[in-house]
């Protein structure tokens, strides 16, 4: 029987006047709620014996509860010492709409991050995941069941988590890491990228660091174009120097013939001025034997 209430309860179920009263049956007001659809299961009679059950055997229970007004209750009732027995009921209508808000905007978020092509996590400060993306599942060959609560060192080998190291310790110590790296996927295939750890600074006064944000993004195929162009690069300055010493080997082998010719046409223009000498000197052998004759 009821024996004593607060005001509070009458407003939170809106009974109406003079509907409580002090030594009433409780299995009254069990009905008259059941009537009113606050009661889960469509069988009333069996859902207020199961009420009563709890309350003769002095059974504690708990449940939550949505009004037809919207509003949820946290129902919660305990055996007293001296043989009674209390029930409360809190409006917790702020708390489950805050907390659906939180379901959504984690919906939202978790949407976002899905069609994004980098790979995004989060790790708390014992480094287990808390957060990954769809992105990151399909880089790990996992599922998000798998991967959130789970420590990295048991994701990665020793010698990934020693190329991480250097940079996790920085980021946990409240600096933004950039990186580059080499690492491979769930079927080893060897993938180049761009790492980001962003340290999640709750206070940035004390620099309390909560967790890491983790940002991986695959740059493989820019980085085999940059390759391909560093490549193509020493490729060329190898035909240039190569050409170079071709150009340079014809041009002292042009110097080397034209100075082979410039003495061939010296020895000809030598050997015509000696030819000439000796050619005429019959004639003027011949011209000064006439004159003597004359």
């Amino acid at each position: 029987r009821l024996v004593a209430w607060k005001k509070q309860y009458v407003e939170l179920l809106d009974y109406p006047d003079n509907l409580i009263i002090r030594g009433m049956p409780i299995e009254k007001l069990l009905k008259f709620n059941a009537q009113r659809g606050l009661l889960p299961n469509e069988d009333e009679q069996q859902e207020i014996e199961k009420r009563l059950v709890l309350l003769r055997q002095r059974r504690s229970y708990q449940s939550e509860r949505e009004l037809s007004n919207g509003k949820y209750l946290q129902i919660e009732g305990h055996p007293m010492p001296n043989g009674g027995y209390v029930t409360t009921y809190n409006d917790v209508t702020q708390y489950k709409q805050t907390q659906q808000d939180l379901i959504e905007s984690q919906q939202q978020i978790q949407f976002y991050t899905d069609h994004s092509p980098a790979m995004l996590a989060y790790l708390n400060l014992d480094r287990h995941i808390l957060f990954v993306n769809k992105a990151y599942e399909q880089f790990m060959g996992k599922k998000k069941q798998q991967l959130i609560g789970s420590p990295v060192h048991e994701l990665f080998s020793a010698e990934d988590l020693a190329k991480r190291e250097p940079y996790l310790q920085k980021a946990f110590s409240g600096q933004t890491q950039s990186f580059e790296m080499s690492i491979a996927d769930h079927t080893g295939q060897q993938h180049f990228i761009l790492g980001t750890y962003v340290p999640d600074v709750s206070d940035v006064q004390d620099s309390k660091v909560n967790g890491v944000f983790v940002i991986m993004q695959d740059i493989s195929t820019r980085r085999k174009a940059e390759l391909a162009l560093e490549q193509a690069k020493i490729n060329l300055e190898l035909r240039v120097e190569q050409r170079t010493k071709e150009l340079s080997l014809t041009n002292k082998e042009l110097a080397d013939a034209t100075a082979t010719a410039q003495q061939a046409n010296l020895s000809k223009t030598k050997f015509i001025a000696d030819a000439s000498h000796d050619l005429l000197q019959p004639f003027n052998a011949a011209r000064l034997f006439s004159s003597v004759l004359t």
